[in-house]
């Protein structure tokens, strides 16, 4: 049926035929929320989204995150600076979790700050039997435990973005017989700043 169509396509077409496995079957909503600092907008709410037959197990932390020049993430341990509840969850089949995070760090910190909201699947079966593996019997399986990294900022009210470019280079690379620069922003405000 696709045979006139690139081998790219055809693994697409295959791979959206496949029933998705249950560990696709919960949400994180929403992915993205922004804090203030104190107050009242201190604390927000989660909703974690079991859209499935089978239980799922779902555990949340909080992590720092850093991005460097070439746009790599990387994470350092946050949990102390939040307060999650619960932090984890049974998900009934096809049911909905409320979930609390507070931030409890620096009321008054000088600079929006980034974190990350993740939210596991635990490796737990719960409504299949185990059976022992009989002597000589091999066994293989392999198992999609699916992970959210959902964005959190703490903003202060004041806080603005500050954008300048600080290099400009010509790139030795052409694309569509045009030359190509490369542009260094840096941000020099207190808050991020969405570029375009």
């Amino acid at each position: 049926m696709f045979k006139n169509f690139s081998p790219w396509f055809q693994t697409i077409v295959l791979l959206l035929a496949l029933p998705l496995p249950s560990a696709l079957a919960f949400e994180l909503v929403p992915i993205s929320r922004t804090f203030a600092p104190s107050g009242s907008q201190a604390t927000q709410s989660y909703q974690l989204v079991n859209t499935s037959k089978d239980f799922q197990a779902v555990t949340l932390t909080m992590a720092t995150r850093q991005i460097d020049l070439s746009g790599v993430e990387s994470y350092g341990p946050a949990d102390d600076d939040f307060l999650i509840y619960p932090p984890q969850i049974l998900l009934s089949p096809n049911t909905t979790q409320t979930v609390r995070v507070t931030w409890l760090g620096n009321p008054k910190p000088d600079r929006e700050l980034a974190y990350r909201l993740i939210a596991e699947q635990l490796p737990i079966k719960l409504d299949q039997e185990s059976r022992p593996i009989k002597p000589n019997q091999s066994k293989g399986a392999v198992e999609v435990l699916f992970r959210y990294m959902g964005s959190v900022y703490i903003r202060p009210q004041d806080a603005q973005p500050e954008v300048v470019i600080t290099a400009l280079e010509a790139q030795k690379v052409v694309v569509n017989g045009s030359p190509q620069l490369a542009l260094t922003l840096h941000n020099r405000g207190t808050g991020r700043a969405r570029l375009k």
